[in-house]
């Protein structure tokens, strides 16, 4: 079955044409008060009051027009408008560092990982984060709770076992609701939250495999578009970073001709190294994330002007 276009409309519509009204402009004084308060819909009264003065002069007929109000030029959009306008733009969340967005916070851990990344610990990470936001000049608080913020909301149904495969893939819906962040700088309306590994099921949903894989660059991208649309009236500022998941990039140790005590100690001292740096790496990278947002702040004017 092709589609075609249609040829010709036999019916009569149900809403004037622009010939009715260029015979009849009274009818743009008759309109419904609540397509007053929209500013697009007065402007297209504008527009057609504006095809109707031509032949309006041409009869040698003066019509008078009553236009309602918000169709004129100088009418300013309502409070409401204006007040919805404010909210969309008050939040504003800082971007994050590409180069963490493109090369870090990816892992895979169970059957298949050969070198699996290493979870930074929490409170590690949370330390971290507040050494360098302070000496940037923030005045921190822990557990600051902020209201109606998109995030996870919990639903009766999330706390039955699954029924089947599908019900582990399914994330967590979103809704406004009081979220407490990691760190929060009240007096500047700076609020900060670190993802961590608990923080990926909350938000992604339940995982059951013998395979878990963790992206938490995706998952940054889903928070900052989340707070973004907090209804803040005042300029307030989110700040979101995540868990780097870093790759030492250690070669595991070849063990073939050792002896037992020989293949231990090789292998002991690989881990051992591994683990130094990863957890330095971690570091690193995470401080990076942190120092990208600080100046962000600082052209904001939210801290100290950069030098």
């Amino acid at each position: 079955m092709k589609i075609q276009a249609v040829q010709a409309y036999r019916g009569a519509s149900g809403y004037p044409t622009l010939a009715e009204i260029q015979r009849t402009p009274e009818l743009l004084a008759r309109v419904p008060a609540r397509w007053e308060q929209s500013s697009g819909f007065a402007a297209l009264l504008g527009l057609l009051a504006l095809a109707t003065a031509p032949r309006a002069e041409a009869a040698d007929e003066a019509v008078p027009v009553a236009a309602p109000a918000a169709a004129s030029p100088d009418a300013q959009p309502s409070e409401t408008a204006v007040a919805q306008q404010a909210r969309k733009t008050a939040a504003v969340v800082a971007p994050m560092l590409e180069e963490a967005l493109d090369q870090d916070g990816r892992g895979s851990f169970g059957c298949i990982s050969v070198c699996p990344a290493t979870f930074m610990p929490e409170d590690e990470a949370l330390e971290l984060i507040r050494t360098e936001l302070e000496a940037a000049g923030l005045r921190l608080q822990e557990g600051v709770e902020l209201d109606n913020v998109m995030a996870p909301v919990q639903k009766p149904e999330d706390a039955k076992p699954p029924s089947g495969p599908r019900d582990w893939e399914k994330g967590n819906e979103l809704g406004p609701r009081p979220v407490r962040f990691d760190w929060a700088d009240p007096e500047r309306a700076v609020y900060v939250d670190y993802l961590a590994q608990r923080d990926y099921r909350t938000w992604q949903g339940r995982m059951v495999s013998v395979n878990n894989s963790f992206d938490f660059a995706a998952l940054a991208r889903k928070v900052a578009e989340a707070y973004g649309q907090h209804p803040a009236t005042n300029k307030t500022v989110f700040g979101v970073f995540f868990e780097p998941l870093a790759d030492p990039g250690v070669a595991q140790p070849k063990l073939e001709g050792l002896s037992s005590e020989q293949a231990r100690r090789a292998s002991w001292e690989s881990e051992r190294l591994e683990a130094a740096i990863k957890g330095e790496k971690s570091r690193d990278k995470l401080r990076r994330q942190v120092r990208h947002f600080v100046e962000f702040l600082k052209k904001e004017g939210v801290v100290g002007a950069p030098p």
